[in-house]
């Protein structure tokens, strides 16, 4: 199955390729950083004052003709988020590199692309640069791995997209013949209230993974309101081991660049038979950021905002720290 993938692939660019319209051809630049400076409310041996960059993603979008362009950006990915044991250091890697169909309602992406689980939701709030997502911090998904979406949009209320990808994330890819299947549903009921459907399972490790989440979201020029549960089974690869949570993100206009907003994660996990607490105990945790930001420019956003991390574990610290985050995009 995994040799297939490929061949899927070309067959479907193929013929993208060949009914491209001769037109001339253009491009743009892709850039987006998120960096902060951050510092602890109460100090501790896990708590650090300083400057960070906590995304780096530079690349290019080049557009062929109206319904056909290509896509490589780079991510210099933190290193935080390199496995323990590994020297700290700053590394590269292919965040997308794909090829982009879209005419008539029907889309398709195939090559490194970015995944559905929570591109939907991050596009729709608009605060990534703050932190990383629920999924993200939680180790349910990740934002890209290698693989092909489709989608159509069947009206202005109803779009269904599927996809085939490896399963493990753009930074590791795999090489076994498991394949994650990924299917999702966008409702949008009116203007300004949409509601997002997902589903994705794979074998892991000879374990069954699904992940499911649902999102609400409503959003005007006066404020913004969005919400999501998601659950994941076999969370560290082991049958029974399922967590769940939630996360809710709003922010209200105040003036024409400056918002106040605030965001509530909690992440927990199942309890086993004869076990007093989720077996994911440990980790469980509420998150929350709340704080203003102002709109620079199209390009350029800067936030004040606390942020804290409060373990269900209460022989654990809680981690409170004041943040000045900035998010740079073109």
């Amino acid at each position: 199955m995994k040799k297939t993938v490929p061949l899927i692939i070309t067959i479907l660019l193929l013929p993208l390729v060949s009914f491209s319209q001769n037109e001339q051809p253009s491009g743009k630049p892709v850039i987006e950083i998120f960096t902060d400076f951050h510092s602890p409310l109460k100090k501790d041996n896990s708590s650090t004052t300083g400057f960070a960059v906590n995304r780096a993603y530079f690349g290019y979008n080049y557009i062929i003709d109206k319904n056909f362009s290509t896509e490589i950006i780079l991510n210099l990915g933190s290193p935080d988020d390199l496995a323990k044991g590994y020297r700290a250091r700053r590394y590269a890697f292919f965040r997308e590199a794909a090829f982009n169909y879209n005419k008539n309602g029907f889309s398709v992406t195939a090559g490194m692309i970015k995944t559905t689980y929570f591109m939907f939701q991050s596009t729709f709030l608009g605060m990534r640069y703050l932190s990383k997502t629920f999924q993200d911090l939680n180790a349910y998904g990740y934002d890209s791995d290698l693989g092909f979406a489709a989608a159509y949009k069947f009206s202005d209320t109803f779009q269904a997209d599927f996809s085939v990808i490896n399963g493990e994330g753009g930074g590791s890819l795999q090489m076994d013949n498991n394949l994650k299947y990924c299917s999702g549903l966008t409702i949008q009921p009116a203007r300004n209230f949409v509601i997002r459907l997902y589903d994705g399972i794979m074998k892991n490790k000879n374990v069954v993974q699904n992940e499911s989440l649902v999102f609400s979201g409503f959003k005007n020029e006066k404020f913004f309101i969005g919400a999501e549960f998601d659950y994941k089974t076999s969370l560290d690869t082991i049958s029974g081991h399922n967590g769940y949570g939630l996360s809710a993100t709003g922010g209200i206009n105040l003036t024409r660049n400056l918002m106040f907003f605030s965001r509530y994660d909690f992440a927990s996990s199942v309890k086993l038979a004869g076990e007093a607490n989720g077996w994911n105990y440990g980790k469980d945790s509420q998150f929350a950021i709340i704080g203003f930001q102002y709109t620079v420019s199209k390009s350029l956003r800067l936030a004040l905002d606390y942020q804290a991390r409060f373990p269900d574990d209460k022989t654990k610290s809680s981690t409170q720290m004041i943040f000045i985050n900035a998010g740079f995009r073109i």
